[in-house]
């Protein structure tokens, strides 16, 4: 069986991490409890949120293969002494790099991010101050959509 879901989320992540000189990022972090490490920054951090059936199909009485929506959250975390721009700058740059597919310097919008799999973005937060003073972050909002199977 094919998992399309965790074939979305490792393909996020890889974008993120090919690209990582073009961000300036240190770290990236998936699913991770730890606390911020302030000598990690510039940090991503990529958490899967709530998984929704969005339709079900109707060849048998369970309703399955069944199209997902898998809500993932990405949070960019730097230092606060970067104004307002700075972290909106860095949040543009993370959302071409995971909305976009990069080939030679060249950003082409390409939500498809494996078979079966396609991301959207959803909503956005921020930017907002942690309770710690030198942090400041965003928060972006994916819908990750993928069949479901259970095969």
């Amino acid at each position: 069986m094919i998992d399309y879901r965790e074939l979305g989320l490792t393909a996020i992540k890889d974008r993120i991490i090919n690209d990582k000189d073009f961000l300036s990022i240190n770290s990236i972090f998936r699913n991770s409890n730890n606390p911020i490490d302030k000598s990690l920054l510039n940090s991503v951090y990529i958490f899967e949120g709530k998984d929704v059936i969005t339709d079900h199909s109707s060849k048998n009485f369970l309703g399955y293969p069944a199209r997902r929506m898998l809500e993932v959250e990405i949070e960019l975390i730097t230092n606060a002494d970067r104004d307002g721009k700075g972290i909106k700058s860095f949040y543009q740059n993370l959302r071409k790099t995971i909305l976009c597919e990069k080939n030679e310097d060249v950003y082409t919008p390409n939500p498809i991010l494996a078979e079966n799999t396609v991301v959207r973005e959803l909503r956005s937060f921020g930017p907002a101050l942690y309770k710690v003073p030198e942090l400041i972050g965003m928060k972006m909002v994916l819908g990750l959509y993928y069949i479901d199977n259970l095969e």
